[in-house]
């Protein structure tokens, strides 16, 4: 005898949670691997392909004939989902089991029919909750003596409680079962936490597939867990609030949370929290209820384009990344504040569209890179902006060549890149082209080429630099314009005296720029094996060299006779890099110039003794001493040669 059984599986899912979208579903005869018919209709006059292929909801109707089946679940690649089923047994009018079997059962029209049921079927299938075809439908089977009490979804008892049925369903919960309308503005808050319990009980996600209308707070159980489907949220026309308390679980496919709907997670409910979740009156209220989601430590990942105009702050909790596409577009003049960023690509993920818009930016990572704001970082594109604004955090990163060609100033600003050796006749990476004035307090730079333009320059109370070239002479003459001056390890070209005004210590490979001689430190180290370098220290505007010669191992006071005035240059040479090599000059200069008078100290030999100053003879005399040269910590086999104070 045929009968019919609608839905055996309504929908699947993969072993990583997804949707089985493509899958197939073979049926045999129970026990063997000839194929058994299944059927589109309740009727059985239709059949189905076999195996049977899910739809892109990982779903299908499939209705199974008289006797037993076995049943094989694999992905749309043949890859099998779990073991296969058998005994899955089909309907058969009253003798539910076809042919010689005992199985009984009965078809109702709904939960109250099932409840006020005389007998006692072994299997009952119900065509829905209230009325016929309302998302209740479904099969339920007798459970042996049970305590369990009906729960108006997947339990129903009869008698009085005294027979329990229970929902024959797999893969998840349908919050339609416990009498959750979607699309009706009438609160569903009750029903909804009916169901929540439910998949807490028996340990199945709640699968929520279109809008849920509310008007109270509701709170998600500890072992509950709630999917939403890509047209699954919720939503409300006053403010409520939607706790995950922990233990529980959630995901979504996209929006979730109505404008009105603000959702908190305890800690481990989701694997991460994503923008996309978050609906909003504008793309700053999702992010305002992003970052006041949660007080625990979270992945938190933007995972759609944005545009705002107000601030945006993430706190440290949120260890925020950007999916691929992904940006936050800043349209007006905004602070930005990201405690935590763990984004690693290059590609644009915050951009300005005018330089005017750039606020404060705070962001909590490793290294900040322009790239993230949009430069293009060639050397010939204006990358004022981007730099800019990732200049405002105090710290930049360069990994290629960037231009600017604004004007901007700083309180403290370091700009680092790839470490490399400097002594290279070529820079690889890390270069800026400083087209305009770059003025910060506190400026360091470290592994980096720095370039000032013809109408740019550096200007700034302290300039500190380490293993950088600076280069003038590319695409000069810029300028250097600090009151203190720290370089080591770097390499200097094409530097002169401009305006503004400025000194120099020239050297085989180049000069540095300073601010003339009324800087108050100057520190600067380099030099190599077997050259020996020419060093002149420029007192003033304009170069004259007065030449003192200092030999190997020559212990005497070497005199200038002739008295120098501003704008005078004293030139050094040294003809034997040995650090035996001793020797010192002074000389004299009228009193007006004698506040702001270069004087490089260091160890020294006069008159066989090691000192590492020198008594000035006279009243109005200022000095300058030579410091020993010493083997290069960094380059094996080669000579560095460091200044000391000024004053």
């Amino acid at each position: 005898m045929s009968g019919q059984m609608p839905a055996y599986i309504l929908r699947e899912w993969n072993n990583d949670g997804k949707l089985l979208v493509g899958g197939f579903i073979y049926f045999t005869q129970s026990g063997t691997t000839t194929p058994k018919t299944v059927y589109s209709d309740a009727a059985l006059t239709i059949p189905l392909p076999n195996p049977v292929v899910l739809d892109a909801g990982g779903a299908a109707d499939i209705f199974l004939g008289d006797g037993a089946y076995r049943v094989r679940i694999t992905t749309a690649e043949g890859v099998q989902v779990r073991a296969p089923l058998d005994g899955v047994v089909g309907a058969g009018g009253t003798n539910f089991g076809g042919a010689g079997s005992n199985i009984s059962g009965a078809s109702l029209a709904v939960y109250n029919d099932l409840r006020t049921l005389t007998t006692v079927p072994d299997l009952v299938y119900v065509s829905g909750r209230l009325v016929e075809g309302d998302g209740g439908a479904g099969w339920f089977q007798l459970l042996p003596t049970t305590t369990i009490t009906d729960d108006d979804g997947v339990i129903l008892t009869s008698g009085s409680g005294a027979h329990t049925y229970k929902r024959v369903f797999d893969g998840f919960i349908d919050p339609l079962w416990y009498g959750v309308r979607y699309a009706l503005a009438l609160d569903q808050s009750i029903p909804l936490t009916q169901a929540l319990a439910g998949s807490a009980v028996w340990n199945f996600p709640l699968l929520v597939a279109r809008d849920i209308y509310l008007t109270q707070n509701v709170t998600v159980p500890a072992g509950s867990t709630m999917e939403c489907l890509l047209d699954g949220f919720f939503v409300s026309s006053s403010a409520i609030s939607m706790a995950f308390a922990a233990g529980s679980k959630f995901s979504s496919v996209g929006v979730a949370f109505g404008q009105t709907v603000a959702p908190t997670f305890a800690a481990g409910v989701a694997q991460e929290i994503r923008l996309s979740w978050f609906g909003g009156a504008t793309d700053h209220d999702r992010w305002v209820k992003m970052a006041a989601s949660t007080s625990q430590a979270y992945r938190a990942v933007a995972d759609v384009s944005t545009d705002v105009t107000q601030d945006i702050s993430v706190p440290t909790n949120l260890a925020l990344d950007f999916a691929a596409g992904a940006k936050l577009t800043i349209s007006g003049l905004a602070n930005l504040s990201i405690g935590s960023l763990v984004y690693q690509g290059a590609l644009p993920i915050i951009t300005y569209t005018a330089a005017g818009n750039v606020g404060a930016v705070a962001i909590g990572a490793p290294h900040i890179f322009p790239e993230w704001f949009g430069a293009v970082g060639d050397g010939v594109a204006d990358d004022s902006i981007p730099f800019h604004a990732a200049a405002q955090t105090g710290s930049v990163y360069l990994r290629n060549s960037y231009r600017t060609t604004d004007v901007r100033t700083y309180t403290a600003l370091s700009i680092d890149g790839p470490k490399q050796p400097v002594m290279t006749d070529t820079w690889n990476s890390g270069s800026l082209i400083v087209g305009g004035a770059l003025t910060a307090s506190q400026l360091f730079a470290s592994n980096v080429l720095l370039y000032t333009s013809v109408s740019g320059g550096i200007n700034g109370l302290n300039f500190y630099a380490e293993s950088c070239m600076l280069d003038q002479a590319a695409v000069g003459p810029g300028y250097v314009f600090a009151t203190s001056i720290h370089v080591t390890m770097c390499r200097m070209l094409g530097f002169s005296p401009t305006t503004p005004s400025i000194s120099k210590i020239d050297c085989l490979y180049g000069s540095l720029a300073a601010s003339n001689a009324r800087t108050t430190n100057l520190d600067v180290g380099i030099n190599r094996a077997g050259m020996f370098p020419t060093y002149k220290v420029n007192i003033g505007t304009t170069l004259v060299p007065v030449f003192a010669p200092i030999t190997s191992n020559d212990t005497s006071l070497v005199l200038i006779s002739n008295p120098l005035s501003l704008g005078t240059t004293v030139e050094i040479t040294v003809n034997d890099p040995d650090p035996s090599a001793q020797g010192s000059f002074y000389y004299k200069i009228a009193p007006v110039f004698l506040a702001k008078i270069v004087h490089l100290n260091g160890r020294f030999r006069v008159g066989g003794v090691s000192q590492t100053t020198v008594s000035m003879a006279g009243g109005t005399s200022a000095f300058c001493s030579w410091l020993e040269l010493v083997p290069s910590p960094y380059y094996p086999g080669e000579w560095q040669v460091l200044f000391g104070q000024n004053f």
